[in-house]
């Protein structure tokens, strides 16, 4: 997802219109409902909202897939354009101190939980890339991977749990591992 999103941004950065409006119709509820956190005021966020897909429109090329993602990056222009206007909007009151020190306090804890999110979705597709290059092995490495790491037996209860040698069961799992681990790193590559 975050390759199509780079992808697309960069459309933008040609002055892609189309490009730019699916780019909105992508982020456009991120944003907004990131801004009316902030600002609390939902003019006030569409306001916020505006101004960050103009900043976009005009500063696409300073995105580098390398720092962020492109999510990151539009939740730090949100976040930064938000706490702008809250402070023009709280310059008068009293206590605005306060209330940009809580929207702050809470973008910490948005911007957490979204690194988390990332974090449990990169973990879930490793997760679902292990179970299927499990299901590829063959029948009688996968039984024997199966045995010992899901099953807690020891390789010589494996071998005698399926009457065969400890030397076999021990190359099963050793090539099923070796499998397993290629097919994981290919994952890595792709994702880095």
């Amino acid at each position: 997802m975050s390759e199509h999103d780079a992808r697309l941004l960069a459309r933008v950065t040609l002055r892609d219109q189309k490009a730019f409006e699916k780019f909105y119709d992508q982020f456009c509820r991120l944003v907004y409902s990131l801004a009316y956190k902030i600002v609390k005021d939902p003019q006030e966020a569409e306001n916020v909202t505006q101004d960050v897909f103009v900043q976009v429109w005009h500063q696409a090329h300073r995105y580098d897939a390398a720092k962020s993602s492109v999510k990151s990056w539009l939740v730090l222009l949100t976040r930064s354009r938000a706490l702008d206007r809250l402070r023009s909007l709280q310059s008068s009151r009293v206590g605005a101190t306060v209330l940009i020190d809580e929207a702050e306090q809470q973008q910490q804890t948005d911007l957490a939980m979204e690194r988390s999110f990332e974090t449990e979705l990169e973990d879930a597709e490793i997760v679902a890339h292990a179970r299927t290059l499990i299901l590829q092995l063959p029948v009688e490495q996968r039984t024997a991977l199966e045995l010992a790491f899901f099953g807690g037996l020891s390789h010589s209860e494996v071998a005698e749990k399926l009457g065969e040698p400890l030397g076999t069961v021990k190359s099963r799992i050793l090539l099923a591992l070796r499998k397993l681990r290629e097919g994981l790193r290919h994952l890595q590559e792709v994702h880095s």
